[in-house]
């Protein structure tokens, strides 16, 4: 099937329409576009670390701990506060 591509959408979805025989729009499926899913063997994969993890590391400091947010929260008050202070005045 000649891959002629129309864009469409259903139910929130991106379709791809290929041209069909008679030459009119035809959904595709995604199993025959190729590529994805399925299972590869591990020689396959290519540019693969040797030793995992490859080198040492944590996740910790990507996130804000639960007492830092509280002083956040503890400070934006008190600005919330003060401004509350001044605009009464």
């Amino acid at each position: 099937m000649p891959y002629k591509t129309y864009g469409g959408k259903a139910v929130g979805k991106t379709m791809i329409f290929a041209e069909g025989e008679d030459g009119e729009p035809e959904p595709i499926k995604a199993s025959d576009l190729g590529g994805g899913g399925g299972s590869m063997k591990w020689d396959d994969i290519k540019d693969k670390p040797e030793k995992y993890p490859p080198e040492s590391h944590d996740h910790d400091d990507l996130y804000y701990t639960k007492s830092e947010v509280d002083d956040m929260i503890n400070d934006l008050q008190s600005q919330i506060d003060n401004l509350k202070e001044n605009d009464d005045e």
